[in-house]
């Protein structure tokens, strides 16, 4: 090749695709998830067992908003990722509160006394615009108003 000549276009690498807008994502399976594993994933124990069978539980929950958090916080993740993940995340606070043997009651103590559930919502929050706030609270589906429903936990 001489000096100042351009190099053949196989020996050029294309430029970077732009990141493409990221499509609406369901996380809705992670509420399920979670009421599986407060209520019957670690239900086959009695006694003692049932105590550290809780801290399973509680590890697959924090697990799941995990999940849930780190979809909403992409960059570039749409409104109903964003919806999707504060859905959920009401959702399992839900089966959390409601949560009714032993299992579950430690797994309701460890989350009110730590601030995961809380905190993964409010980071959510943190990153959506004025507007996109305000349309999530006013979503109403057949249950209701996000809103309501949020408050109502």
């Amino acid at each position: 090749m001489q000096p100042h000549q351009r190099p053949p276009a196989q020996l050029v690498p294309p430029p970077a695709p732009a990141p493409a807008p990221q499509p609406a994502k369901d996380l809705s399976k992670y509420s399920g998830l979670a009421w599986h594993a407060i209520n019957t994933k670690y239900s086959d124990s009695r006694g003692s067992k049932e105590y550290e069978k809780a801290i399973h539980a509680i590890e697959d929950v924090c697990e799941y908003v995990e999940a849930i958090r780190e979809a909403a916080m992409q960059s570039g993740a749409a409104f109903k990722i964003k919806q999707s993940a504060l859905e959920t995340l009401r959702k399992i606070g839900k089966s959390i509160c409601l949560s009714v043997d032993v299992t579950g009651s430690e797994v309701r103590k460890w989350f009110q006394s730590e601030r995961f559930l809380d905190e993964a919502m409010l980071e959510v929050l943190k990153i959506m615009t004025v507007d996109e706030v305000l349309a999530v609270a006013h979503h109403t589906d057949e249950k209701g108003q996000f809103f309501d429903k949020l408050e109502a936990l």
